[in-house]
């Protein structure tokens, strides 16, 4: 047994040397056959136009597929034209201890909502002016809405206010001990709704026996812009301090009490959104087929569909390695720049993420991995000049294009449009933010794609 072993390691020693020297000489040939394939390009021509934007769900039964945040306001430019996001919402009959007796007087009707600070969009330094209306058809929490719904409210608002947006702690009154207490609440706005509103809530204390039997006589309301601002500010309902609250007095005019009918997640709640494009530079580029500019924008904003018309110098044979759609911005300030923008694919008529989206997607924090799908601002030097550049990754997509499984076309968005739960941090329902890039017509900075692959 020693003597094989003292073989072995003769031999080990013998054959080393001459493998060193000659470290590719066996599969040489292999090798460079692998490297003669490898190709890359950047010169594959690119088309690119901008569409309208299409309706994005904003409420599902699913608490996971449920907003995080509600945009508010009217903002127009010459650019976009006319943004309005509004918002619809039930309410619950609360959980405190009702009483038995409609004998008392209302004091005041407050419409609390918890600002969102994180998904303000431009400037909110100006004041907001709103209105609520009071609901008259039945919203179901069971159903699907859309961005584009209208429901018919009251023909006068039951609520007015006006308040510019300050993210700082409020003190308030608290009527629900033995006695009124100053505490702090989260920053949120305060709308007075009509004492007679309030009347009607406390009329028939029947309504509260089941919160079906409330939804039926309180549908509930619509918040939306009365102004034009230069922003957009944002509300969430996932906290305490959003509510309605009714201030009253008891019957011996001697104790002050209030009532709060909180928001709850089985409550349906969806945002409306409107653009009127008519008339504006992005409006008048929609589908123009060698544009100097492309647009992108949340809500229910528009979006881009890039294509690839001439992909006669590849065959079934080619092997993608890699393929990044790169877009340049027309400026250098990143302020209100979409955060991700996701790619979809058309398969069987219907438009969903990207392979290459999918594959991205890290369970821990609901994030996608960038390193993987790309589609973030990065700023460079090209030419001594600063610029900001999104570079998406297409491999598995294109590959598909090239193998003739999907359509011939990707179409780019300011943020998911589909209801996945495991990327609900980038829903485009919940930002307006926008992105204006140079189009195909741009002698410089027109979309390219960086294809490198494999010749078989």
């Amino acid at each position: 047994m020693k003597q094989i072993v003292f073989l072995f390691t003769v031999i080990f020693f013998v054959v080393l040397p001459f493998s060193c020297t000659e470290p590719t000489l066996i599969g040489s040939e292999l090798l460079e056959e692998d490297q003669a394939g490898l190709n890359f390009t950047n010169e594959l021509a690119v088309t690119a136009t901008t569409i309208a934007g299409t309706p994005v769900p904003t409420h599902d039964e699913s608490i996971t597929f449920q907003l995080t945040r509600f945009l508010l306001g009217q903002i127009e430019d010459p650019v976009f034209g006319k943004s309005t996001a509004s918002l619809y919402s039930q309410i619950s009959r609360g959980t405190d201890s009702l009483f038995t007796t409609s004998a008392v007087t209302i004091d005041s009707v407050i419409l609390s909502m918890g600002y969102d600070s994180t998904a303000v969009f431009g400037d909110i330094s100006e004041a907001f002016e709103v209105e609520v209306f009071r609901l008259e058809e039945d919203l179901q929490n069971e159903t699907q809405y859309f961005s584009n719904q209208d429901f018919m409210t009251s023909a006068e608002p039951i609520g007015e206010g006006r308040f510019i947006p300050v993210f700082d702690s409020i003190p308030i009154l608290d009527y629900s001990g033995d006695s009124a207490v100053t505490i702090l609440e989260r920053p949120h706005v305060r709308i007075p709704l009509d004492i007679e509103f309030g009347e009607a809530l406390f009329a028939d204390p029947s309504i509260y026996e089941s919160e079906e039997a409330f939804a039926a006589a309180f549908k509930g309301f619509l918040v939306r812009p009365a102004n034009t601002t230069p922003g957009l500010v944002s509300f969430s309902f996932f906290n305490t301090v959003s509510r309605i609250t009714v201030y009253y007095t008891t019957e011996s005019g001697e104790i002050k009490k209030q009532y709060n009918y909180p928001f709850q997640f089985t409550n349906a709640r969806f945002s409306n959104f409107s653009h009127e494009i008519e008339g504006s530079e992005a409006g008048n580029s929609i589908n123009d087929v060698m544009p100097d500019f492309l647009y992108l924008q949340g809500m229910q904003g528009y979006n881009i569909e890039v294509s690839f018309p001439d992909l006669s110098t590849l065959d079934a044979r080619t092997i993608v390695n890699k393929a990044e759609l790169e877009l340049t911005v027309i400026s250098t300030d990143t302020t209100d720049l979409i955060s991700q923008v996701i790619p979809t694919k058309t398969e069987n008529g219907e438009r969903t993420i990207t392979d290459d989206i999918l594959s991205s997607f890290r369970g821990a924090g609901n994030t996608i991995l960038t390193s993987i799908a790309g589609g973030i601002p990065v700023e460079e030097e090209v030419d001594g000049t600063t610029v900001v550049k999104y570079r998406l990754n297409l491999s598995a997509h294109f590959q598909e294009i090239i193998d003739g499984t999907v359509e011939n076309k990707v179409t780019l968005s300011a943020g998911m449009e589909e209801e996945l739960y495991y990327i609900r941090a980038l829903t485009k329902a919940e930002t307006a933010n926008r992105i204006i890039f140079y189009g195909p017509g741009h002698p410089t900075f027109a979309p390219k794609l960086n294809l490198t692959f494999t010749s078989l």
